[in-house]
């Protein structure tokens, strides 16, 4: 993360913190943010295990990782004796596929997304035994030669056309995966139907998409994604509905520590630790105030933790004391001496900056002598561009003072009358 890069100790050397481990419960509260020499499941088996009591550790029973593994698997069960599941992200698989897009969504990530939502979906008339036991990255199904075909099939975009469109048409996206295959089918349609973006490879694993989804959909992996439908028909409905699809929470709270550290040049380790508890700090004290109270929820989590840590000014009975002794002994605004002073300031000001206002604007007199340019001119004919466009007789005989509408008005009758006496 852009964070550990500019970590350095005490003697001005460069520190060995290259990632940052980040831990959310099932309400996606922030438990933990702490910078870490590797990812490795060892060391992160270390950090837990002197971070968390025993008492807290027996408490863990899920588990969602990034890259889960049998040997990861099997350290975590050494400090979380409670430890049941361990899935895999389900959100990584299509972020990656972006990658090949500059981090945009086109409709085949579109439609991945929709693909990987059905292994977090929870059917009520299900339990977790009907997709067998739980992986644990040693013993699973091989797969049948039905799935290595179809399989296969993702990797030359060799499905009939008309077929994959039948099965992407036919999901019913409120229901989980029934099988593997089920599953790998969906994936094999999806790479036939959008066949133009299955070519173009991804910066971050430099791999085609289409070599992507292939590993993605192979036995292993997708034993570790159907642990997430597993998992979620052991827990209950309560639950279920507060958990985040897969570490999509941890991937936002990744996005606002860069975003935090955005200014950050150069900083040493020990403040770096101190500011990651103050910010794990800062997400819980909103989130357990939004479990509490469902109506806060509306506001910023800036906003609700800035009142929750903040001190009050006065109590209760401080304040209602002090209401008690404005007027008619009625709870309104108080009058302020600053406020009243502030008003008479108003007036004095008005009244002794009138000789500095601004002159008024011209009356509209008509009679004011314009200066003659050649652009002020009247235009003497149709086809000559400068000047001003000479107004037709109609404008002009309007904007006549009485007087001389009158006098032509008299004028053209006395014509009117010698024409009839000839």
């Amino acid at each position: 993360m852009r964070c550990c890069f500019a970590i350095y100790d005490q003697k001005g050397k460069k520190a060995n913190r290259r990632k940052v481990l980040t831990i959310r419960g099932k309400t996606s509260c922030t438990l933990m943010i702490h910078p870490l020499k590797s990812d490795k499941a060892h060391v992160v088996q270390e950090h837990l295990r002197d971070s968390w009591p025993l008492e807290v550790r027996v408490k863990v029973e899920f588990m969602a990782v990034d890259n889960p593994s049998q040997r990861y698997w099997k350290l975590m069960l050494l400090i979380f004796p409670s430890l049941k599941v361990m899935v895999l992200d389900t959100v990584h698989l299509p972020i990656t596929y972006e990658f090949a897009y500059w981090r945009k969504r086109t409709a085949g990530s579109k439609k991945l997304r929709g693909l990987m939502c059905k292994f977090c979906v929870k059917d009520p008339n299900r339990n977790a035994t009907e997709w067998g036991p739980v992986y644990t990255g040693d013993v699973f199904a091989p797969a049948s030669s039905e799935e290595e075909r179809v399989r296969y099939q993702i990797f030359n975009c060799s499905m009939p056309q008309r077929t994959a469109t039948n099965i992407l048409r036919n999901i019913d996206y409120a229901k989980p995966w029934n099988s593997r295959l089920e599953f790998v089918q969906a994936v094999a349609a999806l790479s036939c139907v959008y066949k133009d973006e299955m070519n173009k490879v991804a910066p971050g694993p430099n791999r085609k998409v289409k070599e992507l989804l292939y590993t993605g959909c192979s036995p292993d992996r997708c034993e570790w994604y159907m642990n997430n439908i597993r998992m979620r028909h052991m827990m209950s409905a309560g639950d279920v509905s507060l958990l985040p699809s897969g570490t999509s929470s941890n991937e936002a709270l990744h996005y606002e520590i860069n975003s935090w550290f955005r200014q950050t040049q150069v900083i040493h380790e020990s403040t770096v630790l101190l500011k990651f508890r103050i910010m794990v700090l800062a997400k819980q004290t909103p989130h357990v105030n939004a479990l509490f109270f469902p109506t806060i929820r509306q506001l910023p989590s800036c906003v609700v933790a800035s009142r929750s840590l903040s001190k009050p000014l006065w109590t209760r009975r401080e304040w209602n004391t002090w209401c008690d002794q404005l007027s008619e002994n009625k709870k309104g605004k108080a009058v302020l001496p600053l406020n009243i002073m502030r008003k008479e300031s108003q007036i004095e000001l008005a009244q002794t900056c009138d000789a500095f206002r601004k002159r008024p604007a011209r009356s509209d007199n008509r009679n004011f002598k314009r200066k003659r340019t050649p652009f002020t001119l009247r235009r003497q004919g149709s086809l000559v561009l400068g000047g001003v466009k000479r107004k037709p007789s109609s404008a002009i005989y309007n904007r006549m003072p009485i007087n001389t509408k009158l006098k032509r008005n008299q004028d053209s009758v006395g014509w009117y009358l010698k024409l009839l006496i000839l």
